[in-house]
């Protein structure tokens, strides 16, 4: 096994770079959508936005043909029955639309839902509540943040040290003097980005190699201090073939 370093890499163990792996993992390819709403959701949602608008001209402009009585009390009185009709035309297709609406989004699962998560933190149970993706993510970042345990590094507190070599590549903290050695074979998908490399891959234990549990990292593309980005990518391509993709996701700012 060839063990010479042909690629390092630097990066910032963040709250910004740590919220953009999360929120890629949890959306996918990256596309993130700001809220607990998939592509297809959303699009309905402009469609029937459409549809209802388009029913109520339709309405108003059938209900005008009927503006034709001789006096002004029967003329408000049609006026009146126009803007009611419209409300009630507006009113039934709204809840139909809203009833299409759920069972879109109870077919597509695909779509992250609000709900809440209960983990072990510092040994301590701990149940958070979110509205969508985001808001989950920035509270298990904020989490990371305030974790009381020494041997667990904290975002914004350190970075970590990426090495390639031809078979395999190293992760190390720089805060501690554990290092996980992972052969490219063990990695499920890696997606390059306008700023970053994003890795899902499996951990194996030493002491159960049959047990593997998928993990992830983030890697600043502009953080090489062997090699180079562009001789980067293209080693990557060729050791994951159609693992290796390359997206036009947007990296987000966290907010503190």
């Amino acid at each position: 096994m060839d063990n010479e370093i042909k690629f390092s890499n630097r990066t910032p163990l963040s709250s910004q770079n740590i919220y953009n792996m999360l929120m890629f993992r949890d959306t996918p390819e990256g596309n993130y959508t700001g809220n607990a709403e998939t592509q297809l959701q959303s699009g309905f949602k402009i469609l029937s936005l459409v549809v209802r608008i388009g029913l109520d001209i339709y309405t108003f402009l059938l209900m005008t043909r009927m503006w034709n009585a001789p006096d002004l009390i029967k003329q408000l009185y049609m006026i009146g029955l126009t803007a009611v009709a419209v409300l009630i035309v507006d009113r039934l297709v709204s809840l139909y639309l809203k009833a299409m609406l759920k069972r879109i989004s109870k077919n597509d699962s695909s779509a992250p839902k609000k709900g809440s998560l209960f983990m072990v933190v510092d040994k301590k149970p701990v149940r958070i509540k979110f509205d969508n993706v985001a808001h989950k993510n920035h509270q298990l970042v904020e989490l990371m943040k305030k974790r009381e345990d020494p041997d667990i590094p904290r975002p914004d507190e350190s970075e970590c040290l990426f090495e390639f070599s031809e078979d395999s590549f190293t992760i190390r903290n720089s805060k501690t003097v554990q290092e996980d050695v992972i052969p490219y074979k063990d990695i499920t998908r890696l997606c390059v980005t306008e700023d970053y490399v994003f890795f899902d891959f499996l951990m194996k234990s030493d002491k159960k190699r049959a047990l593997a549990k998928s993990e992830a990292a983030v890697m600043e593309r502009s953080g090489f201090t062997v090699g180079t980005d562009g001789d980067f990518c293209s080693f990557m391509r060729e050791k994951l073939g159609e693992k290796y993709t390359e997206s036009n996701y947007q990296s987000l700012q966290y907010m503190q």
